[in-house]
């Protein structure tokens, strides 16, 4: 991944050395050298997620008590999304992972306070307790990279930053 991210910045950098490129492609330009960051960001997270998750001792017990399950599912749809959103460049995509990730952070800090609350009744989840937390963590924080790539795209296609405004700003009105 570190590679490939490296080599797209060189890419994009030899493009606006030797090129002549108009506004739509300088925006197409600087939002791969962003995505492929967030891309390579969303590697290591899920590189981290593989080793924490080795440490969790009471592993299904705890991953179905707090269905830890339902929330990899929709950070999986929310990576899905994402991928499809930047191919197609289709702004409800965009919206759906706005949606998405707000719906993973809500359940990702519900699940995260049961787990503490487990914890505080039974030492023996303390150790395993923690690195779920940690791991749901990254699943929280992948969700948010898929969310910047999908701004990333709505900058390619709108000319407009939207990294700070309201979701109810930028998603269409029914």
């Amino acid at each position: 991944m570190d590679k490939l991210d490296v080599k797209i910045d060189e890419i994009c950098q030899r493009i606006f050395a030797l090129q002549q490129p108009v506004a739509s492609d300088l925006r197409f330009i600087m939002s791969a050298m962003q995505i492929s960051n967030e891309i390579e960001r969303i590697g290591d997270l899920s590189v981290s997620i593989v080793k924490k998750a080795k440490n969790i001792k009471e592993k299904h017990d705890l991953v179905v008590k707090f269905n830890i399950a339902a929330i990899s599912k929709l950070v999986e749809l929310i990576t899905v999304k994402t991928n499809h959103c930047f191919i197609t460049r289709e702004e409800s995509t965009i919206g759906e992972i706005f949606v998405l990730n707000k719906e993973i952070k809500n359940k990702t800090d519900e699940a995260v306070h049961d787990i503490i609350n487990e914890m505080k009744v039974n030492s023996k989840a303390v150790v395993s307790g923690t690195n779920l937390v940690i791991v749901l963590k990254h699943l929280e924080r992948i969700s948010e990279h898929c969310t910047n790539i999908a701004e990333y795209v709505y900058f390619m296609v709108n000319a407009k930053i939207i990294k700070h405004d309201k979701m109810d700003d930028i998603l269409p009105k029914e």
